[in-house]
Parts: C-alpha cells; sequence; structure tokens
C-alpha cells in the first residue's frame, strides 16, 4: 500500500513545487496506514504474550511472526518514503500527523526498540556488506564516494553515519527501560502469572460449584488490579476451572459451565473496570504529576477525551474501551474524571472478546478429557485454536479502529484540542519546567560529557540487556520449559522448566539492571548535579512571569 501510494507520485512534479493538497492528503493517508500498521504490530505482541497460557507454541509463532513482519516492513516504508520525506516535508510538516509521525520515528524510544530487536543481527549485516563491497572491487565496479567505514557499501556507510548521530546516552537507557519493559510483558505476564494461576487453580479445584465460582470472581478482580496482567489469562483461567468442575462433566454441564464462565468473566470486566477507575484513576487525578505524566493537556490525550466522553455507542470510545489494555485504559478514564456509567456503556462490546477467550479454556479443557480418555478427537483442539486466533483477530481490528480514530479526531479538532486552557496552566508549566530541566541534563549527560565510569556502566548495563532481550524474544525455546494454564501445578519443576540459557538470561538482565540503576546516576559528576539545580533556581525566578503571560495566551485564545 505505502510503495503504491508513494510511486503515484512523480519525483519531478514534487522537485518542481507542483504539488497539490490532494497530494498531501495522500501523503497523509499513507501515513496513518504506516502508524496503523505500527500499532497493530504491537498489539498483536501484545496478545501473544497473553494468550501464551493456552498456547506456548503458537504465542512463539506470532512473535516470530511478528519480528519479521515489523523488519520487513520497516524495510520497505524507508525504500518507499526516504525520498518522498525530503521533497515534500516543508509542505507535509501542515499536516499535524506528519509532525506527530516524524517525532515518533527520531524518538529515542524508537531507536532504543529497534536496537533491542535487530541489534544483535548488526554484525551478520555488517559482513555481509563488508563481503559485498569485497566482490565490488574485485570485479572493478567503481564505487560512488570514498568508504569511510572500512569499505561497507554505501547503503551500509548512510546508516552508520545516522546512526553515530544518533543522542547515545539517551537511546542507552530508553533501550535499557524498554528491556525492562519486555522483560514484565514476556517473562512476568506471559510466564509468571501462568504458573500463579495454574497453582490457584490446583487449591479451588475441589471447591462446591458456588464457591468455585465465587473463588474464581475473587482471584480474577485480584489479578486485574495489578497493573501488569491482562485480561485474557483470567478468562482463560474461569474457563479452565469452572468447566473442570466434576458437576460439568458431562456435555449438558459442559455448556452451563461454559456460559457461567462468560457470565462471570463479563460481570468481573465491568466490576473491575469500576475499581480501577474508582480506586486508581479517580484517586491519580488529583495529582499534577501523573496528569503531567499522562499529558491530558496534550492533542493526543485530549482528543481520547472528546472520544471517550461522547454519549451512548460510538466506535471509537467502544475500541478504545474494549481494544487497549485493561488497567491503563479504566484507571486513564478515572484520571479524565469522565462519567464510569457512560465508560460502562462503551464497554459493552468487550462480550465479542470474552467469549472467544472463554471457549478456548473451555474447549483445551474438553481436548484434555478427550485425550485422557484415550479418544482421538481433534475437533476440540481445531475449535480451541479457531478462537484464540478470532479474539487475536478482534484484539487488532479494535486496535487499528480506535487509533485511526485518535488521529483522525486529532487531524479535525487540532485548533480546539491544542488550544491553552485555564485549568491546564500548572500542567503547562510542568511541561515547560521538565522541557527546560531535559535541556539542561541532556547538555551535560551527552556522550560527550560523560566520565569513563559513567560510560562503562552504560554500555555494560546496555549491553547486557540487549543480549538477554535477544534471549527473551527469539530464543525462548530454548531458555523455558513449556507450562501452560492447562497443565498440572503438581509436575512444576522451576529447575526442569528453566533451561541453562534461561539462567544465563535471567542472570544477565539482573546483572545489567544493578550495573546500570546502582553506578550509572551515580556518577554522572558533580557538573550536572551542579547545572540541574541552577536551572531549578532559575525557573523557581521565571515562575510567576512565565503564568502570567501563560493566561494572556489563555484569555486571548478564548478571545478569539
Amino acid at each position: 500500500v505505502v510503495s503504491r501510494g508513494s510511486r503515484r507520485v512523480s519525483r519531478k512534479s514534487l522537485v518542481e513545487g507542483k504539488i497539490k493538497m490532494g497530494i498531501l492528503v495522500k501523503v497523509v493517508e499513507e501515513l496513518r496506514t504506516i502508524s496503523l500498521v505500527f500499532t497493530a504490530v504491537a498489539m498483536v505482541v501484545w496478545i501473544a504474550a497473553t494468550v501464551a497460557g493456552a498456547s506456548s507454541n503458537a504465542a512463539a509463532v506470532v512473535k516470530t511472526f511478528c519480528g519479521v513482519f515489523f523488519l520487513l516492513f520497516t524495510i520497505s516504508m524507508r525504500q518507499s518514503l526516504r525520498w518522498m520525506v525530503r521533497e515534500i516535508d516543508a509542505l507535509a510538516s501542515q499536516s499535524k500527523l506528519f509532525e506527530q509521525f516524524r517525532a515518533a520515528i527520531v524518538s529515542p524510544w524508537t531507536k532504543a526498540t529497534a536496537i533491542l530487536m535487530f541489534g544483535p543481527f548488526v554484525p551478520f549485516l555488517l559482513a555481509l556488506s563488508w563481503l559485498n563491497q569485497r566482490v565490488r572491487r574485485f570485479r572493478g565496479v567503481p564505487s560512488a564516494k570514498k568508504p569511510r567505514w572500512s569499505g561497507f557499501t554505501i547503503f551500509i556507510e548512510e546508516q552508520l553515519d545516522a546512526v553515530a548521530a544518533w543522542p547515545r546516552t539517551q537511546t542507552l537507557v530508553c533501550a535499557i527501560w524498554v528491556s525492562v519493559g519486555i522483560f514484565v510483558l514476556f517473562i512476568g505476564t506471559g510466564k509468571a502469572a501462568n504458573i500463579l494461576l495454574a497453582w490457584m487453580r490446583e487449591q479451588i479445584k475441589s471447591f462446591s460449584m458456588g464457591l468455585l465460582v465465587a473463588a474464581v470472581f475473587v482471584i480474577g478482580v485480584v489479578m486485574f488490579l495489578i497493573p501488569v496482567i491482562p485480561g485474557p489469562p483470567v478468562y482463560l483461567f474461569g474457563g479452565l476451572v469452572i468447566c473442570g468442575h466434576p458437576d460439568n462433566e458431562s456435555d449438558a454441564g459442559f455448556i452451563q459451565g461454559t456460559i457461567v464462565t462468560i457470565v462471570v468473566s463479563y460481570v468481573l470486566k465491568n466490576v473491575t473496570f469500576w475499581l480501577q477507575h474508582t480506586m486508581f484513576g479517580v484517586q491519580m487525578s488529583n495529582s499534577l504529576a501523573v496528569r503531567q505524566a499522562v499529558g491530558v493537556n496534550g492533542p493526543t490525550m485530549r482528543a481520547v477525551e472528546k472520544i471517550l466522553s461522547a454519549g451512548g455507542l460510538t466506535a471509537g470510545k467502544c475500541a478504545i474501551l474494549c481494544g487497549a489494555p485493561d488497567w491503563p485504559v479504566s484507571v486513564l478514564c478515572g484520571i479524565l474524571r469522565l462519567n464510569v456509567a457512560q465508560c460502562l456503556l462503551g464497554c459493552t462490546p468487550i462480550i465479542t472478546f470474552i467469549v472467544p477467550i472463554c471457549l478456548t479454556g473451555s474447549f483445551l479443557l474438553k481436548a484434555g478429557r478427550v485425550k485422557d480418555a484415550g479418544e482421538e478427537d481433534p475437533i476440540w483442539d481445531a475449535l480451541s485454536s479457531l478462537c484464540m486466533s478470532l479474539s487475536g483477530i478482534i484484539g487488532v481490528v479494535l486496535t487499528v479502529i480506535f487509533m485511526f480514530r485518535i488521529q483522525e479526531t486529532v487531524e479535525e479538532h487540532y485548533e480546539e484540542l491544542s488550544k491553552p486552557r485555564l485549568d491546564f496552566l500548572e500542567l503547562d508549566w510542568l511541561d515547560f519546567k521538565k522541557a527546560k530541566i531535559d535541556a539542561v541534563m541532556e547538555e551535560h549527560s551527552g556522550w560527550n560529557s560523560l566520565g569513563p565510569a559513567a560510560k562503562n556502566y552504560l554500555l555494560v548495563g546496555s549491553g547486557c540487556h540487549m543480549v538477554a532481550t535477544f534471549f527473551f524474544l527469539y530464543m525462548d525455546t530454548y531458555c523455558f520449559g513449556t507450562f501452560e494454564l492447562t497443565s498440572d501445578i503438581n509436575t512444576f519443576d522451576l529447575m526442569e522448566y528453566m533451561k541453562p540459557c534461561g539462567w544465563i538470561a535471567c542472570g544477565v538482565f539482573t546483572f545489567g539492571c544493578l550495573w546500570f540503576f546502582c553506578g550509572f546516576k551515580a556518577k554522572l559528576g558533580a557538573a550536572a548535579k551542579n547545572a540541574l539545580a541552577r536551572a531549578e533556581q532559575d525557573l523557581a525566578a521565571q515562575e510567576d512571569e512565565w503564568k502570567k503571560a501563560r493566561m494572556a495566551e489563555i484569555e486571548a485564545a478564548n478571545a478569539s
């Protein structure tokens, strides 16, 4: 799509400045497509981590597919758009979507993610490039420019020049934090949570049916209140436990247990949404620091608020409430102080996601019973795979819809969403203050400003995280054994489950965390700390004057 759309615009027309608004609209649409694809890939990776309890093999296949697709799409996008972006940069900057897209591409977080995803493969790419250049020289093919990096191809040299210009300190620090997030997602959510739920399943399996349903509900509430635990493992857990009760062994009991699981899961989702909204979100809304971190005064978050504030059932509202991760979206609604009843109404379509997840657990249990009876009936395995795939498709579709609606709202109402407001005065000041402090820290914590000790802590820490992330993402089967929610917890042995590569990866990850967090900040040096203190004093002196000027801007904006 991107390639065809970019080639419709002739290079000659762009250079001569004959581009029309229709062309700009096409470019904006292509950029929207790119951002939606990247968001969909991120959501699929999230789903892969959450469904690992149902099938760790399927989760590994999904992660591998996403990695290959992300790499190929990135290369295709670059080849298709690199000249177009350069030629129409000034004109396309009229689009707020383009500005956001450009900011995301050059963000240290994007660069850090690229380092973690593809860094381990760079040596192979460099070796291939070097060999390619050797062959060219042997054949006498002239080079377009003098090599600067020991004779790599021109394309690779351009990439090396670009990477050399990156803010190294910021990028490596962001890489460490991204690695921590990956560890929490794939190890904490994808593995530890499944083991914990399997243990709980063993403890309550002898309860009576009524007590069992109550226990599943209470466990689900507790799990939902943990920020890193998503909904799918909890729904799977309910399907396995309730349908696995002795009262539900018959065909009629199996159907009854499945229906009860779906109803309990739906009620559980709504109750926990209310708890997260009220207990966490509303309380956090009183903190300026939390509201600033969320960015409630920014155009994007104000667009989200505008979508969620709509009454009734709208596509964007339902997609955000049902497609976004459970804990963040419900807490965000509380921080924005949205009407909880309207939010719960927007959560109604979540039933379309809950049903296939609960059916996945029920069908997995039924398949296990058939195998235990010595029979062969592959239909149950096929149905469980179908339901799991269906839930993943629904999740991706909801993600694409809510991202599209957010982008569309920002584009259509940017002037309104970026208009300064009096109730955001303190938040605007905190943003201004943070930008100034970040600029001071970037100046005094740049790579050339760091001492040898600080560079050592940063390089070793980020290197350890890169190695550990490579093992977690690409060598999962060599690090950990197979343990799913359907597995018997009595057969679980940590020493057998954790393979040697897994112990090494976790050890390297732990060492990297300790090495960086305990040593890097302590070695930043007195110059950075003194500069930060001076910046704090200067900002305190100009706070009143800045706020007066900001209030004048707000009054002028309201008057217009």
